[in-house]
């Protein structure tokens, strides 16, 4: 576990971080965290631009990494979703309070703002070790590079570096390496050490700000970790990025101090065990992953790629323009900004059809390759094919244009599968899904482009964790999601209110309520019944806030 304060997602805003708690749980080779942080408005201290568009803001964001070691290199792919202004605003501002009142200190200025806004990503991250010696006092000096990227709704940038490293001989975990938006944990991975880093990286989108004077920043940081009692980490570190934002401050820096407790005292996250990765071979990569296994992959379902194919042409065709005679072109067309078509209904749109189909595609490789494992991997690859396709083919439609923020959602969609199928019982215990009532708004029932009668869902299963196998919760499950109305056409004409509503709530499980029983659930009916409740919310079964 760890608990510390630092400001890691707001690294480059410039303004004056309040305070901000994070905490996090690593499970052998994977972790998830949450974190909640405030910014005050700086602006009054004469240390910002009064022109400056940055206002008081609370961010609530929620990690899990997939972290892979093997003996020169180190991977971590994060999925992140959060959430900001309004109601974290409110949850901000209220335990604020209490700790300054617990402190006897004044307030600050954070305000609450009008509205929530839903942040989704995907981060990424690798180091390879090129150089090692042993120096005097025992010590070994590693030199390694490091690269990172995030996309998301909130971000897009890309960076690397040389990170060098100073730790005592045979330490078998690497420092920890603590980067914006990697959703790295500082002293809840990594070993006893200090290190130094330099590198850089460029900012192809930033939501926060329409003000970018730099897309191309320096990054220098350090970071120190000491083990007490091999079950007790204790680090520290500092980053600093080089005038990020026209009207900010000349340097932006963040500072973390970490605490992490090993409960069973032998292992990190960073300690990948290799009984562990033979045990896990159906789901993870694998060393004998290659052309060669994603050629056997794609020659097991060619029949299922070609009637996806042709299904996008034939939905293409009659729902998105695409026999209109026009040049290629690009669009930008927004995230879920009320600025935009459909309010950010399309990119949910974009993120769930990848989604089904890298898991339709991952469903039938293993059941037909000779060797199944990496099947996620080679299911990402076809549907990111399948999908660019279709931005191609937007390219030249009328009323579209190839939208980068569509591939930005492909990607998380893709993402999102690849976690559930790489990550062990996560399959079980958490789906996304889509609700769908028709809204009246169009001509037939169209469960993909009737947008205003859509909702998309995450669901957190109880039957899919152990404690619950035997109780009636795994009878329930845990809801959150994102839905709006009042940007059609019809419905403007109607005079119908426009909004956008984050959800959550407590919805039943079908699956276990009505196929969960032993002889009904092994069923080719039961299963398939199952396969189906995974990916499609059954209206009325939920109850959420409005």
């Amino acid at each position: 576990m760890a608990t510390y304060c630092n400001d890691n997602l707001f690294n480059s805003d410039g303004g004056g971080l309040s305070y901000c708690f994070e905490t996090a749980a690593h499970f052998d080779y994977f972790s998830v965290g949450a974190g909640l942080y405030a910014v005050t408005d700086e602006k009054k201290k004469g240390r910002r631009d009064p022109s400056d568009r940055l206002d008081p803001l609370s961010r609530l964001s929620f990690l899990a990494n997939v972290v892979n070691e093997t003996e020169n290199s180190t991977y971590v792919i994060t999925p992140r979703i959060g959430f900001e202004g309004g109601f974290v605003d409110d949850l901000s501002i209220r335990l604020q309070s209490a700790m300054h009142s617990a402190l006897g200190i004044g307030q600050r200025d954070v305000v609450s703002t009008h509205g929530t806004r839903f942040l989704l990503g995907l981060s990424g991250f690798s180091r390879t070790q090129i150089y090692e010696k042993t120096i005097q006092q025992d010590r070994d000096f590693t030199i390694e590079p490091y690269f990172h990227g995030s996309i998301g709704n909130d971000t897009a940038e890309f960076g690397g570096g040389m990170f060098l490293s100073l730790q005592p001989e045979g330490e078998q975990h690497r420092v920890a390496l603590s980067l914006p938006k990697n959703g790295s944990y500082l002293s809840e991975r990594g070993g006893e050490g200090v290190a130094l880093y330099i590198g850089g990286r460029t900012v192809a989108h930033e939501s926060l700000y329409g003000d970018l004077e730099n897309h191309l920043l320096a990054e220098i940081g350090g970071v120190a970790q000491i083990s007490v009692y091999n079950t007790l980490n204790v680090g520290a570190g500092a980053s600093c990025t080089t005038q990020p934002y026209q009207s900010a401050l000349r340097s932006d820096c963040i500072v973390e101090v970490g605490l992490a407790l090993d409960f069973d005292a032998k292992t990190t996250a960073f300690d990948y065990k290799q009984d562990l990765r033979n045990d896990l071979s159906y789901y993870q990569l694998g060393g004998g992953y290659g052309f060669s296994t994603f050629k056997d992959h794609f020659y097991s379902v060619p029949l299922e790629v070609a009637g996806l194919l042709g299904g996008i042409t034939a939905l293409g065709l009659h729902a998105w323009d695409w026999d209109e005679n026009t040049s290629f072109h690009f669009q930008s067309e927004g995230f879920l900004g009320e600025d935009t078509g459909s309010f950010g209904m399309d990119k949910f749109g974009h993120a769930y059809s990848s989604y089904l189909i890298a898991e339709f595609l991952t469903h039938h490789i293993r059941k037909r390759a000779r060797d199944p494992s990496g099947a996620a991997f080679s299911s990402a690859i076809l549907a990111t094919v399948l999908m660019t396709y279709v931005e191609l083919f937007d390219g030249y439609a009328l009323d579209h244009g190839f939208s980068y923020e569509d591939m930005i959602f492909n990607v998380i969609g893709i993402g999102l599968s690849s976690a559930r199928n790489l990550i062990p019982g996560l399959h079980d215990k958490v789906d996304f899904r889509l609700e769908y009532i028709p809204s009246g708004n169009t001509d037939s029932f169209g469960p993909i482009t009737d947008y205003s009668g859509q909702k998309y869902l995450f669901a957190l299963k109880a039957s899919g964790f152990d404690m619950f196998e035997d109780s009636f919760l795994k009878y329930f499950e845990l809801q959150a999601g994102y839905f709006a109305r009042g940007f059609t056409e019809k419905e403007e004409q109607n005079n119908e209110p426009s909004f956008r509503r984050v959800f959550w709530g407590l919805g039943l499980n079908l699956q276990e309520l009505l196929f969960g029983a032993g002889r009904i659930k092994h069923t080719a009916i039961g299963q398939d019944a199952r396969r189906i409740l995974e990916y499609v919310q059954v209206p009325y079964t939920n109850l959420v806030t409005d």
